[in-house]
Order: structure tokens, then C-alpha cells, then sequence
């Protein structure tokens, strides 16, 4: 039998008996339960009820009293009050208790006789309350003749039921008892006899259980120590016995787990040292070409620093040749004004000669006029002397101006010829500036290209100096991977070589210890190479420190 039925088995019997004991007590419970209900309903509460009844049969009792001693009208009317008052509570707690509560024929014949003495008590009261105001002596001898016995005869049969109830309850509590000690001794009967099959279960699981695993127990403590490679015989078909053989089942495979591990670290460790020594290698070769990758770009940087200045240069003799090609087209605007200007001085001085000529004419006629104005004064004789001298220098003043017409007209045609000659030189000049601006346009073109040139071949240093920084980047990258790599491959050397001395722990029949292989030489590490880019009036170029 496997150890999960065994366990099963002894747990099923352990539940049926806690089943047994658990429906006993639930069985005692519920009859318990049951008994304290009916000694509720049959005994507390008629007594509680019965006993309301005798209070308001002994207070109806002390009112009617008190109105016989105090014997005044007020007093025998608030003594009716409080009787009918206290009356309407006593047939209220008696309306309650019967017939409902009534449980015995004794019970019954009590009840029957107190309704009896209720009647009899309701009938004469109103008459002894009648009597109260009136005669005393006859009051008095009224109340304890007739009343006094009428009350005691109701009171006595409370008492009786009150006793009936009493001894009912008794019995009910002495059959109580009589039950709750047969259902103790039924439970510690039932609890005796588990505990005993339970114990018996309980020592025959743990010997089918112990033995197994204190074999178990030894054999995992011989693994632990790192003695491997035994042989068990197990027996047996429960789960301890599988235990047993998968723990012997484990014990072989973890010795051909470990011998296997065994031989796969000594082959990383060999693997480790070769990695490790050729990543020492390939870091010394990385960082030399790192170091020359630095050198090229900060020639690079030179150069473009020198294409950078000449094309600022050219820059600069673009914009001279621009202001001297505006100042060429400033001076041939002036030298066509200066034409114009001289054309119309030439046409002024034509215009001046005209009216030279105009004057000169004038001044003909004004000769000829004054000559023959003195012709007539010397025929007119002595009268017409005075008039002859008027002529004479009227006369006078025409050749004058005659003369000075002709001097002008003479200065006139001088200045003409040389606005003439001015002319055609302003011409020249500003044909000359023409063909200096012509030939300024043509240097700020090439001047131009030049500069374009010149930026082109800066962006293009540029490009190649970014890809020899991307690539010096890289490098030095690959540089830190490389040291990476080769701390890493140190690193796996010394888990290795760790592993190795771990796995040294196991013992396995027939396995002979490893062989340390020789250990590759480390090559030292070039220092890697802090470059600065030089600086210049240009924008420099930031180079990152490796």
C-alpha cells in the first residue's frame, strides 16, 4: 500500500471519528437546545405571566386598602382608577398565559379555579369600593369578610400553578441532566477508541515512512560532501521507495552531469586564455590605429582651416571688385552726365551767339539809324545840333556794341570748341570706366567661382573630415569594446579556472584531476591618446577625448 492511501486511511478515520463525535455533540446540542426551549416556553414564561397575574391581584389588594383608610371620595374614586387600571394589566398578563401555557390537568384545574376567583374579585370590588365612602364600620367588616377571603382564594391558586410549574420545571431539568451525562460518556467513548486507532495508524505510517528517508538522509548527505556514483537496491512500490530511486537515478546523472562539466570547463578555460590573449592583441593594434586616425584628422583639420582662409579671401576680393565695379558704374553715370551737361552748354553758347548776332544787327541798324539821324540835324542846321550830338553817340554806343557783340560771339565759338573737346574726352572717360566695370563684373564672376570653389572644397574637407571623425569615434569605440572584450574574456578565464575548482569538489571513481593548461602571456595595453584640435579665427571643430 503507497503512503497516500496509508495517510488517506488514517485521515478518513480520524474524520470519521471527529464525523461521530461531531454529530453526537450536535445531536446533545439540539436536544439541549430543545429542552431549554420547552423549559422557556412551558415553565419560565407561565411562571413569568402567572407571577404578573399575583402582583396586580396584590395591588388591586393595596388600593382598595388605601381607599378603606383614607375613606374620602377622591380617594375612593382615584382607587377605582388605579383598580380597573391595574385590572386591564392583569387580564392582559393572564390572556397570555391561558390556555396557551397550560401544560398539565392539574395546571388546568388551577387556572380554571383562579378565573373563579377573578370573577368573584371583579364582582364585590366595585361593591367594596361602593362601601368604602359610606359606612366605615360596615366597610371595614366587609373588606375583611368577604374580600379578604376572595383575595386569598385567588392568590392560593396562583401559588398552585406557580408550584406546578416549579415542579415541571424540576423534572425537566433533572431529565436534562439525565441526557447530557449519557451523551458525555457516549463522546469520551468514542474519543478513547480514536485516539487509539489513530495512534496505531499514526506509529505504523511513521515507521513506513522513517525508514525510507533516513536512507534518503544518508545518501543525500554523501551527494552533499561530493561523494557521487553509488549503487542503491530499493524495494518497495510506495512513494518513499520512488524517492529513494529517483534520488539513485540523480546520483548517477549528476555524476556524468559533473564529469561532462568537468571536462567542458577545462576546455573553457583553455578557449579563455587564447580569447583573452588575442583581445590584448587586437586592443594594442586598436588603439595604435586609433592613435593614427587622430593624426589624420587633425591634418584634416589644418586643411580645412587653409581652405577655409582662402575662401574668406576670396570672399573679401569679391566684395572689392563688387565696390570697384559699383564705383566704375558710378563714374560712367557721371561722365554721361557730364556730356549731357556739356551738350547743353554747347547749345547755350549757340543760343548766346544767336542773340550776339541779333545784337551786332541791332546795332547795324542803330549806325544807320543815328547816321542818318545826323544827316537830317545838319540839314536842319542850328536847331538841329543838339540832336546831331544825340546821334553822334547814339551812333557811338552802336559800334560799341556792335564790337563787343562781336567779341562775344568770338569767346562764344572759343568755348564752344573746347565744350567740344571737354566732350569728347568725358566720353572716352566714361567709355573707359564702361569698359573697367565690364572688366570688374568679369573678375567679381571668376572672383566668385573662386569662392565657390573654395566653399564646395571646404564642404567636401568637411564631409571627410566628419567621416574621419565618425570613424576615429568608432574606433575608439571599438577600442573600449576591445578592453571590454578583453576584461571580459579575463573575467570567463577566472570563472573558468573557478569552475574548475568547484567542480574539484566531486569525487567520481576512475576520474583523474584536470591538467592546468600553460597560461598565455598578456601584451600591455596602449594608453590611450588625449588629442586637442587646434584653434584658429575659423569656428573649430570639437574632438572627443578617448
Amino acid at each position: 500500500m503507497t503512503i497516500k492511501w496509508r495517510i488517506v486511511l488514517t485521515m478518513a478515520g480520524a474524520l470519521v471519528a471527529a464525523i461521530v463525535i461531531g454529530v453526537t455533540g450536535l445531536v446533545a446540542l439540539g436536544r439541549t437546545q430543545s429542552s431549554l426551549e420547552s423549559m422557556y416556553k412551558d415553565t419560565l414564561m407561565p411562571v413569568v405571566h402567572v407571577t404578573s397575574v399575583r402582583t396586580a391581584l396584590l395591588e388591586q389588594r393595596a388600593a382598595l386598602n388605601r381607599a378603606f383608610v383614607v375613606a374620602t371620595p377622591e380617594a375612593v374614586a382615584e382607587a377605582r382608577k388605579r383598580v380597573e387600571a391595574i385590572g386591564a394589566t392583569r387580564d392582559k398578563a393572564w390572556a397570555a398565559y391561558y390556555p396557551a401555557l397550560v401544560t398539565s390537568d392539574d395546571e388546568m384545574a388551577s387556572a380554571k379555579a383562579f378565573i373563579a376567583a377573578r370573577q368573584a374579585v371583579d364582582q364585590h370590588m366595585v361593591e367594596a369600593l361602593d362601601k368604602a365612602a359610606g359606612d366605615r364600620a360596615a366597610a371595614v367588616t366587609f373588606l375583611v369578610k368577604t374580600m379578604a377571603p376572595i383575595f386569598d382564594a385567588a392568590t392560593d391558586e396562583i401559588g398552585k400553578i406557580v408550584a406546578e410549574n416549579e415542579r415541571q420545571a424540576d423534572e425537566a431539568f433533572t431529565e436534562s441532566s439525565q441526557r447530557e451525562q449519557r451523551i458525555v460518556m457516549l463522546t469520551v467513548g468514542v474519543l478513547v477508541v480514536a485516539a487509539i486507532l489513530i495512534a496505531l495508524a499514526g506509529f505504523l505510517l511513521a515507521r513506513a515512512v522513517m525508514v525510507p528517508l533516513l536512507r534518503a538522509r544518508d545518501l543525500a548527505g554523501k551527494i552533499s560532501q561530493g561523494d557521487l556514483n553509488h549503487h542503491l537496491q530499493v524495494e518497495g512500490s510506495d512513494e518513499l521507495s520512488d524517492m529513494l530511486r529517483s534520488l539513485s537515478t540523480m546520483d548517477v546523472k549528476l555524476t556524468e552531469i559533473v564529469g561532462r562539466v568537468r571536462d567542458n570547463a577545462r576546455q573553457v578555460t583553455y578557449a579563455a586564455r587564447d580569447i583573452s590573449g588575442g583581445s590584448d592583441d587586437l586592443s594594442s593594434r586598436t588603439q595604435e590605429q586609433a592613435s593614427s586616425l587622430e593624426e589624420t584628422a587633425a591634418s584634416m583639420e589644418e586643411m580645412t582651416a587653409t581652405v577655409r582662409e582662402n575662401f574668406e579671401g576670396a570672399e573679401v576680393a569679391r566684395d572689392l571688385t563688387a565696390s570697384l565695379l559699383r564705383d566704375a558704374t558710378a563714374g560712367h553715370e557721371v561722365a554721361v552726365d557730364a556730356v549731357g551737361a556739356m551738350e547743353q552748354i554747347t547749345e547755350a553758347s549757340r543760343s548766346v551767339g544767336e542773340i550776339a548776332v541779333l545784337i551786332d544787327e541791332i546795332a547795324f541798324q542803330t549806325n544807320l539809324l543815328a547816321l542818318n539821324a545826323a544827316v537830317e540835324a545838319a540839314r536842319a542846321g542850328e536847331q538841329g545840333r543838339r540832336f546831331a550830338v544825340v546821334a553822334g553817340e547814339v551812333r557811338s554806343l552802336a559800334q560799341r556794341s556792335a564790337t563787343a557783340a562781336r567779341d562775344i560771339k568770338k569767346l562764344i565759338g572759343e568755348a564752344a570748341d573746347r565744350v567740344d573737346t571737354g566732350s569728347v574726352l568725358v566720353r572716352r572717360t566714361g567709355d573707359a570706366l564702361a569698359l573697367i566695370g565690364s572688366g570688374a563684373n568679369k573678375v567679381s564672376g571668376i572672383v566668385g567661382n573662386i569662392a565657390a570653389a573654395s566653399l564646395q572644397q571646404s564642404a567636401g574637407i568637411e564631409q571627410v573630415n566628419s567621416a574621419v571623425t565618425a570613424l576615429d569615434d568608432v574606433t575608439q569605440q571599438n577600442a573600449a569594446l576591445v578592453e571590454e572584450t578583453s576584461a571580459a574574456s579575463r573575467q570567463m578565464l577566472e570563472l573558468a579556472e573557478e569552475l574548475m575548482r568547484q567542480v574539484a569538489f566531486f569525487h567520481i571513481d576512475g576520474e583523474a584531476e584536470p591538467i592546468d593548461a600553460p597560461v598565455r602571456a598578456q601584451r600591455p595595453i596602449a594608453p590611450s591618446v588625449t588629442r586637442v584640435a587646434p584653434k584658429g579665427d575659423h569656428d573649430a571643430v570639437a574632438w572627443q577625448e578617448f
